[in-house]
């Protein structure tokens, strides 16, 4: 092996040693959020008679409703973790944090092979590896399987394509589909390596390159569509409403990227906000896609990595008109983009300086991927510190107003639905506080009349 290979395979297990040890409290948590119904709750998992019906049953897909994804794989590789560790948490959470840590160095490879710069990629790799927002797409379980296992073949599969093995990628890039449908946008990255790191290939030779990869897509949709049927989609009544659903939630997707991240569920991306808000974000956002293209016909790096943190963006931005709220972890993929740009944009700055980088990163982001780490341990220690991040929310007031009433404190229960609602939540979730409120007078109303017998 080439001195040079083995230290860079030294940096990698390096990266990858380091990430472990400091997402080693994500193994003690408990379930929380979708875990309940997605894992405890689902009888298909436990059933293997049933596991090779992930692909073809409807009922048996992962998440509900049914038309909202299509993920045989991840569906099965949670059946397989809850077989070999009987349902216990941990190894699910073991899973996820070594898929994390091979993440990270699949990406410093990456990087060191664009940049020529072990310690820029290094920082790059840090930069994906630690960022607070990370966490949601570790530590829960049901929000880190998809996210992590969809970019870990998709990176593979970057690196086969790199070595001329199309066919390889496109059976990797297939198995990212199957765990998550955000792989989409990774021929869109193929697309832009191709055009921008070198001279531009002629018609034929882009069509042999991407045709496998065409295929591929094709019959994924096409199998999408025929075990789930429909797409998902939303119509939001108008022109007006979309443009402004996307300002709010790619200004939550802009803090949380600052290594702030509030609650765990941003209801604030449902809401419309001011016009001048609007403007502002979308000018900032044409700033960005600016400086991508500028960079990347310049061929250099940083454009590159902002293209792919802008492609990786697209399908969690709502510029697909698809139903979510901003989330932490919409943005594991996008981060990988901007680790790219980190270690293009270091790698022309010496070495010494990317060495500084990388420390100062981990100095800046380590804290609060502990804090956020220890919020995920149980669902109640979640919903308080998502509830004191962003008391105005109503997705965290009704979160902890749950809590309290399946703990018998109406007391507590009243005022955190009175907030909830007073913030004119979406109607899904006024049904809800209107569905607790109602359980909860019942339930007093049943107490009064026992205290008077």
């Amino acid at each position: 092996m080439p001195r040079a290979s083995l230290k860079a395979w030294r940096w990698a297990f390096a990266l990858a040693a380091c990430t472990f040890l400091i997402y080693a409290p994500s193994l003690s948590g408990d379930f929380v959020m979708d875990d309940y119904r997605n894992i405890q709750s689902n009888p298909w998992l436990a059933s293997p008679a049933a596991w090779p019906s992930f692909f073809y049953d409807a009922r048996t897909t992962h998440s509900l409703p049914l038309n909202a994804s299509y993920r045989p794989l991840l569906t099965l590789s949670l059946a397989l973790s809850g077989e070999l560790g009987g349902f216990n948490p941990f190894w699910f959470h073991l899973a996820d944090v070594l898929g994390h840590c091979v993440n990270t160095a699949l990406l410093f490879w990456l990087c060191l092979e664009l940049s020529s710069s072990a310690p820029a990629a290094a920082a790059g790799a840090a930069l994906f590896a630690l960022h607070p927002a990370q966490v949601e797409s570790v530590a829960y379980i049901d929000g880190a399987r998809p996210n992590v296992c969809s970019l870990l073949f998709c990176l593979a599969a970057f690196l086969v394509y790199r070595r001329g093995r199309r066919a390889g990628a496109a059976a990797l890039f297939a198995c990212a589909l199957l765990f998550k449908e955000t792989a989409v946008c990774f021929p869109l990255w193929l697309a832009v390596h191709d055009l921008a790191s070198g001279p531009a290939p002629s018609p034929r030779e882009l069509w042999r390159r991407w045709s496998p990869f065409a295929a591929v897509l094709a019959a994924y949709l096409a199998a999408r569509r025929l075990v789930i049927g429909a797409t998902g989609q939303e119509d939001w009544a108008g022109l007006a409403a979309y443009v402004r659903r996307i300002a709010a939630s790619l200004s939550v997707d802009a803090r949380v990227l600052l290594a702030a991240p509030g609650s765990m569920t941003h209801c604030r991306s449902a809401f419309a906000p001011a016009w001048p808000v609007v403007a502002l974000v979308l000018l900032l956002a044409a700033g960005v896609v600016a400086a991508a293209i500028y960079s990347a016909r310049r061929r250099r790096l940083e454009g590159l990595g902002l293209c792919f943190f802008l492609l990786a963006l697209l399908p969690v931005s709502q510029l697909i008109p698809l139903y979510a709220f901003a989330a932490d972890r919409f943005l594991y993929w996008p981060l990988a983009g901007l680790a790219v740009a980190l270690a293009g944009f270091l790698s022309r700055r010496g070495a010494a300086r990317a060495v500084f980088a990388a420390a100062a990163l981990a100095l800046w982001l380590l804290p609060g991927n502990i804090e956020r780490q220890l919020a995920w341990q149980d669902q109640f220690r979640l919903d308080v510190d998502s509830y004191a991040a962003a008391p105005d929310d109503p997705c965290t007031s009704l979160s902890l107003s749950f809590d309290y009433f399946n703990w018998g404190m109406p007391g507590r229960v009243t005022p955190l639905l009175r907030r909830a609602v007073s913030e004119a939540p979406p109607p899904e979730l006024r049904a809800q506080a209107r569905d607790v409120d109602r359980l909860l007078k019942d339930k007093m109303l049943r107490f009064r009349r026992k205290a008077k017998l």
